[in-house]
């Protein structure tokens, strides 16, 4: 069995997306939060804020709590000051009484280089998209529509 993964120092793209995934996995949301970049177009007012986001948006999580999946940087690519690195995710799937199988599923996260720290832009998983989004992030439950 390997051991449990470890935080990274915050040096490198690579290091603060992963760093981003395992604090979500361990449901350390002030540090997840951390990585975020203030420039996206809804970023949260705190990281409660952050956290309240991801409680009633859980499907964000595709391993879900439990660390039932694995997840490694394979590539990182820089551009002047935007990052790109492609993180291989393995989920191991119970099969009931059959065992169980892997699926791996590669994704994508962008981190822009902004006054000397890597921040999160976008991830193609285990991301809030409403952060990116125009009508921004529903934070309360059975909120009214109406204008």
């Amino acid at each position: 069995r390997r051991p449990p993964p470890e935080y990274q120092p915050e040096d490198k793209p690579e290091n603060i997306a992963l760093n981003y995934l395992l604090a979500l996995q361990r449901a350390d949301y002030p540090r997840a939060y951390a990585a975020l970049s203030p420039a996206l177009r809804h970023y949260p007012s705190s990281a409660a804020e952050f956290a309240h986001l991801i409680t009633i948006n859980r499907w964000m999580l595709p391993g879900g709590a439990g660390g039932s999946s694995m997840l490694r940087v394979t590539d990182t690519r820089r551009v002047d000051a935007s990052a790109f690195v492609t993180v291989r995710e393995t989920l191991l799937v119970s099969q009931g009484l059959f065992g169980s199988q892997q699926q791996t599923n590669d994704f994508q996260m962008e981190l822009r280089l902004a006054e000397g720290k890597w921040q999160l832009i976008h991830a193609d998983s285990y991301w809030l998209f409403c952060l990116e989004d125009p009508a921004g992030c529903e934070s309360t439950v059975g909120s009214d529509y109406s204008d």
